[in-house]
């Protein structure tokens, strides 16, 4: 919870949104983050990512002492409509009825510590998370902060 060890919320917890968003969408053409102190500097972030044909929300909360953590999204598509609560998945299909899709079951976050740990100790590329898409996420998340810094105020990103 120290902002100035840790980088605060935005980037101990919200990189990680930003990541995810990234990888779904792509890079967007400008972004706009407001942030509200708590405990400490910039403890709830609200972004915005600006593209072509969308934009996406995204809130990190760093101030809900007590409260289990927990991770949620929802995407509206043309045709349905997503939400992921925890690790629960339902479809809601525009004029349908809504699903729960099957998944393989594996734990995501496990995965990626052995595929990282795999290219480690077999000494190959790592090609799901290369340097250049961290390095862009870095930058995306630098700009978020430059907007929070300004109050919010949009910013282009140049990716």
């Amino acid at each position: 919870m120290d902002s100035e060890r840790s980088g605060g919320c935005i980037t101990d917890l919200h990189i990680h949104d930003i990541d995810f968003v990234r990888h779904a969408f792509g890079n967007p053409k400008s972004v706009s983050c407001c942030t509200q102190d708590i405990y400490s500097k910039k403890d709830i972030a609200h972004s915005r990512l600006v593209y072509d044909d969308a934009s996406v929300m995204v809130i990190a909360d760093w101030s809900r002492e007590g409260v289990p953590f927990e991770s949620n999204c929802s995407i509206a598509f043309e045709k349905a409509t997503l939400i992921r609560n925890g690790g629960n998945v339902t479809v809601y299909p525009r004029g349908g009825e809504p699903f729960k899709p099957e998944f393989n079951n594996v734990n995501a976050h496990l995965a990626e510590i052995e595929y990282f740990t795999n290219c480690i100790i077999n000494n190959t590329e790592n090609t799901m998370c290369t340097p250049e898409s961290s390095s862009l996420s870095i930058k995306l998340l630098n700009t978020l902060i430059e907007s929070a810094d300004q109050g919010g105020a949009f910013l282009p990103f140049n990716a």
